[in-house]
């Protein structure tokens, strides 16, 4: 075990060491953050004037004092891959600031492509912002990856609870200057009750093109639409899953028995210039909570194109990749949008759906919880891999 003066030596002379780089492009410290800077106030000032991209990773606070001592060009790129310390003040938002100050020095970064990736296996938040458009106007999801022009990934590992990585992502979107997002892209596997997708959104207003993958993200679909504000309640089978997907059950928002009291609240529509929907790793069966009483997602679907074209907000092109739909939802659909896209793939009949839940179930039976060691694919660090789960791998300082 280090001494505190020898970890606090540890701290100095990588401080010494950057102060005497100021012509240092690309600066990646993973996990091996000096513990000292967990207590450091940050006062120090580390001028890297020509660094053109910056990778840490480590604890939130010392991701957070290390990046607060760093003079920066406004055009550095960022890479923060945060671990929570799951301590009683949850600071991981305390690097926000940072970030807001980065990206507006001297004037405002305008963002136009921004990715959320949320798992509760992990309890991972990880968000990626560019100011370029996807190549293609409707990209591939299934791995959510961070370009070499993106300007930030950001992402925090073992968060606590559901509230504070909802308190986390709301915080996040409100530093961030998202005014200009264009496209949006929201993969989420958990059906989840926590986040309010208006809120986050309302400055939004110039989205043209939203993507949307896994059970979870229900709740923003139903923002699409005039739904009551509501509460969530799950009902439902799930989305069609893929080999190695820990999360089961989809998520619907229905109505809140508790509180019918005073006016209605008028519902603006987030995403007035939206045209462009993608739905991903969707069951269209799952029971959802559509107008004044429950359907399922094709319901809700067709009514949220029914109901922005009514209010002059129309969709033209909708996609729907890898999805439970049967071809009598999805010609409904094709009925009603100009432009449909359609993989013809109904997904799984009744028999296989049984067959896999045999298969995860005798594969939990016989393995036990080694997946549970396994983290969820990594986003936004130079490529898809599956690591082992912080605890077995961070080192003791």
């Amino acid at each position: 075990m280090a001494s505190k003066d020898s970890q606090k030596d540890d701290s100095n002379q990588l401080i010494d060491l950057l102060v005497d780089c100021p012509s240092l492009e690309f600066l990646t410290l993973e996990n091996c953050l000096p513990v000292t800077l967990s207590e450091s106030s940050g006062e120090q000032t580390i001028h890297l004037p020509r660094l053109s991209r910056l990778s840490l990773a480590g604890s939130s606070s010392r991701v957070t004092n290390l990046s607060k001592m760093l003079k920066l060009s406004s055009s550095t790129t960022l890479r923060l891959n945060c671990m929570s310390e799951n301590t009683a003040t949850h600071n991981d938002y305390h690097i926000l600031p940072f970030i807001s100050a980065h990206f507006n020095d001297p004037t405002p970064v305008k963002f136009r492509c921004f990715r959320i990736y949320l798992r509760d296996v992990d309890r991972l938040i990880e968000m990626v912002a560019s100011t370029s458009l996807p190549i293609s106007p409707i990209p591939d999801t299934a791995v959510i990856q961070a370009d070499s022009d993106t300007e930030l990934s950001l992402s925090f590992h073992h968060a606590a609870e559901l509230d504070n990585r909802a308190d986390i992502l709301r915080r996040a979107c409100t530093v961030l200057s998202l005014s200009n997002v264009e496209f949006l892209s929201v993969d989420s596997l958990t059906p989840n009750q926590f986040i309010n997708w208006n809120e986050i959104f309302r400055h939004c207003t110039e989205v043209t093109t939203v993507q949307v993958y896994g059970c979870g993200t229900m709740g923003l679909l139903q923002a699409l639409t005039q739904p009551k504000l509501a509460n969530t309640t799950f009902r439902g089978k799930g989305a069609k899953r893929k080999h190695g997907d820990n999360d089961r059950g989809a998520g619907a928002q229905g109505p809140d028995d508790d509180d019918n009291d005073g006016p209605a609240p008028v519902h603006v529509p987030i995403f007035p210039k939206l045209t462009s929907l993608s739905l991903e790793s969707l069951n269209f069966t799952d029971r959802v909570f559509v107008g004044d009483g429950w359907g399922d997602l094709s319901d809700l679907a067709l009514s949220a194109v029914q109901w922005r074209k009514a209010n002059k907000t129309p969709l033209t092109t909708l996609c729907i990749d890898n999805c439970v739909i049967s071809e009598e939802q999805a010609k409904a659909l094709e009925n009603v949008v100009p432009d449909f896209r359609w993989d013809h793939d109904e997904g799984p009949s009744d028999d296989e759906e049984d067959d896999v839940e045999d298969y995860y179930d005798d594969d939990d039976d016989e393995f036990g919880d080694w997946g549970d060691d396994i983290g969820p694919p990594a986003v936004g660090w130079g490529g898809l891999h599956v690591g082992l789960a912080q605890a077995e791998w961070d080192p003791e300082w």
